[in-house]
This record gives C-alpha cells, sequence and structure tokens, in this order.
C-alpha cells in the first residue's frame, strides 16, 4: 500500500492579500492522509539509512580487547549465585591473624571474565586486612570459568566486583 504524508500549514495571519505558495489541504485530506513537515508519498515499508549497514557491522566487531563494565548480559557463575555461595562457604578460610585481632568486614574483589568465561586481572577494590584479601584473591582465583557477559548477543569481556564478607561467628 502506498502511504501518503501531506504537508500541514498552519494559518498565518497578515493585512496582505493571499497569495497561495503553496495550495491548502482539505479537511478531508487530512483526515485520510497523516500530516508532516512536507509531502512525500511513497511505500510505507520503505526504510532510508543514513549510513552503510555494512560499517556499522564492521565497527561493532572491533570490540575483542575492550572490556565491558556493564553489559546487557551479566557474567555469571556457573549454576548462578546460589551456587557460587556455596563455593565461597567452601573454599574460604578465615585468616588466623584476622580472626584473633577480630577483623570482620567484606574485601570488594574486581577481576575480568573473558569471552571464554576465564577469570584474570583480580585487584582488591576495597580491602579490610592484608590477610583477608590475600585470602579474597586466592578464592578468586580458584573459581572454575564463569559464563560471559554478552552485548549485542555476543560474548565479550566484562569486569565484575565480588563482595566476599568475613564474619566472625558469635
Amino acid at each position: 500500500p502506498v502511504n501518503t504524508i501531506i504537508k500541514y500549514l498552519p494559518p498565518k495571519v497578515t493585512d496582505k492579500e493571499i497569495v497561495e505558495e503553496e495550495e491548502m489541504p482539505t479537511i478531508e485530506e487530512i483526515k485520510v492522509n497523516e500530516v508532516g513537515s512536507e509531502n512525500i508519498e511513497g511505500d510505507a515499508t520503505d526504510v532510508v539509512f543514513d549510513e552503510p549497514v555494512q560499517q556499522v557491522v564492521a565497527d561493532a566487531g572491533n570490540d575483542d580487547d575492550k572490556i565491558f563494565t556493564v553489559v546487557e548480559q551479566q557474567a555469571e557463575y556457573p549454576g548462578g549465585m546460589a551456587e557460587m555461595m556455596k563455593f565461597l562457604q567452601k573454599n574460604v578460610k578465615y585468616p588466623a591473624a584476622a580472626r584473633r585481632m577480630g577483623i570482620e568486614g567484606s574485601v570488594f574483589v574486581s577481576f575480568v571474565v573473558d569471552r571464554e568465561g576465564k577469570i584474570s586481572d583480580p585487584q582488591i577494590v576495597k580491602g579490610i586486612s592484608a590477610d583477608c584479601d590475600r585470602e579474597a584473591m586466592r578464592v578468586v582465583q580458584l573459581m572454575p570459568p564463569w559464563k560471559p557477559g554478552k552485548q549485542n548477543g555476543r560474548s565479550v569481556k566484562s569486569r565484575f566486583v565480588l563482595p566476599i564478607k568475613f564474619k566472625l561467628a558469635t
């Protein structure tokens, strides 16, 4: 079907004699056709791209080394958060020196999950003591490969910050 859009001209109030520059659409034409800023005739399914599609797709493929901090689908521990909590409970050993000094809190470890799910570049973002920080780093490096984060349907490198809580039993 052909879709026609007619130009809507707002009324002008002047003292001069009316000289028709463009023909004003009738009310019937306005009811039947869509109104826009200019007259257009053509197929409603016509799509016009301002830039070549191939170039856009080629530009999107250059994210191989880019590390995303926000992705459409976040990287995930295999089995989800519940399985990760079980892994942490099983593998985190409270450092004896921190236990004696009564040190409690959360160590925030930042790491990169690559496109294959491997963990790399672990760093302490916020620590509570040298012993607890080392233990958190050790446990993160023990983790199995994750499900990688996805951006535009493709696996990408993404940064993940994991809080590991150290709390003494009372």
